[in-house]
């Protein structure tokens, strides 16, 4: 370390910000507060005996305004709010995962995938207190013809761990200079979806079409966006894998010419495109694949206005259910009369009428299974005619059920369990588009 030793305070996920923070902390820096939603981030920097706090937190009753030196945002793509913006003396050191301000935003991998970029990198910015941005250090590289989001991803965080060494020794030297930000600024907003959410419309170039494949190809990371897929006999269908072939065929666009071992040929605006890793849209395998001489579709100009929509309604309410969806917690129930013993899957609904008694019922319910589990949480999926009629307009591309979480102990009331349900319920429909 070059001088003395310097605060900050640490905002962001997964675990490029553990390298990060152990990275400051071994080079004789300190951290104030650690503010991240990450389970695994929490957990990290609480045995590190580091504080720690959700980001929703009151910042400004965990540090004063000024208080330490730095804000590193790491592996941040949702803001810095200003109270955590008015903790540091000195400014705010962010990483953003694309060349900045060509590609600013989020997803920006993506983005440049769809757009067919050559070249990309990453971006260290230096924002002083005054919100003026500068770039502290940039990597850049060439991208490959087969490049997906997560390749792309992978190679952006190898590159931001190899530099962030750099990013602190400038930080150490008191460098507040960096390079100006210039050129066009490209805002990739965090509503923004492919087209249609994703549909592939095989009017358009088979280039263009897997660009769009690879973009979405999140590998077993959550995709953040939309899965590409193609419309077949009046259901979508998900697509996993696509491959520009050197065939000249003829036929319209969207036809099938030919089919093998879990793969098919189909017509594009200037060539042929392969398909394959075609699944249902739950992960299910298909029963059969297109078959040769049927003609896929795609959504209208109409159909697809209303997806960008309806897409952008869902962006707005993905934190809500995000976080629902990941405090839901399966629970073992061994199936009654089971000769074996062994557990079954069971799936059965429950009519429940009006709000006030669909509350009681769902409470009933899970009352009753945590009993029977010996669960603390029960989770279900929760529906009225408000979310049927709100899954309709895009059939068979949205779940159709709310997660419904509920935590019950021993010291529950009915009382608290019916008015806990009804408050989730409540701000679960409001969190719906």
């Amino acid at each position: 370390m070059n001088g003395k030793s310097q605060s900050a305070v640490v905002i962001g996920e997964e675990s490029l910000l553990v390298h990060g923070a152990q990275a400051w902390l071994e080079r004789g820096h300190t951290i104030a507060l650690v503010l991240t939603d990450d389970r695994e981030v929490a957990v990290w920097a609480e045995r590190s005996g580091l504080r720690v706090a959700s980001r929703d937190a009151d910042v400004a009753a965990l540090v004063r305004a000024g208080a330490v030196d730095w804000v590193l945002s790491l592996a941040n793509d949702r803001g810095i709010p200003d109270e955590v913006r008015a903790c540091a003396s000195r400014g705010v050191v962010h990483y953003h995962d694309g060349p900045h301000p060509r590609f600013a935003g989020v997803y920006p991998t993506t983005w440049a995938i769809l757009e067919g970029e050559t070249r990309y990198g990453i971006s260290w910015l230096l924002i002083d207190p005054d919100g003026v941005e500068r770039i502290l250090l940039s990597r850049s590289f060439d991208l490959s013809s087969d490049e997906t989001a997560l390749s792309l991803n992978t190679r952006c965080h190898a590159a931001a761990v190899e530099s962030f060494g750099e990013v602190v020794e400038a930080i150490e030297r008191g460098s507040r200079d960096g390079t100006p930000v210039e050129g066009e600024r490209r805002e990739y907003e965090r509503t923004r979806r492919p087209w249609a959410l994703g549909h592939l419309d095989f009017r358009r170039s088979a280039r263009e079409l897997a660009a769009l494949v690879r973009g979405l190809d999140f590998g077993a990371y959550r995709n953040p966006l939309c899965v590409p897929k193609l419309i077949h006999e009046g259901r979508a269908i998900r697509v996993a894998s696509a491959e520009v072939i050197d065939s000249v065929v003829g036929g319209e666009p969207g036809q099938v010419v030919a089919t093998g071992e879990g793969f098919v040929d189909v017509v594009t605006g200037d060539g042929v495109l392969r398909l394959s890793r075609m699944s249902e849209l739950d992960g299910r395998a298909l029963e059969a694949l297109p078959a040769v001489g049927t003609t896929l579709a795609w959504p209208t100009e109409r159909e697809s206005s209303a997806l960008e929509v309806l897409g952008a309604e869902l962006a707005a309410s993905e934190p809500f259910f995000s976080r629902a969806f990941g405090e839901m917690m399966p629970v073992s129930l061994r199936a009654v009369g089971s000769a074996s013993g062994r557990e079954a899957r069971r799936a059965f609904e429950v009519a429940c009428g009006g709000s006030s008694s669909a509350s009681a019922w769902c409470a009933a319910l899970a009352y009753l299974v945590s009993r029977y589990a010996s669960a603390t949480r029960v989770s279900m999926a929760y529906a009225d005619d408000g979310t049927a009629a709100f899954f309709e307009r895009a059939p068979g591309l949205l779940a159709p059920r709310l997660p419904l979480s509920v935590d019950v102990t021993l010291e529950s009331s009915f009382a608290a369990l019916v008015d806990a349900v009804h408050s989730y319920t409540a701000a679960a429909v409001a969190s719906r588009p």
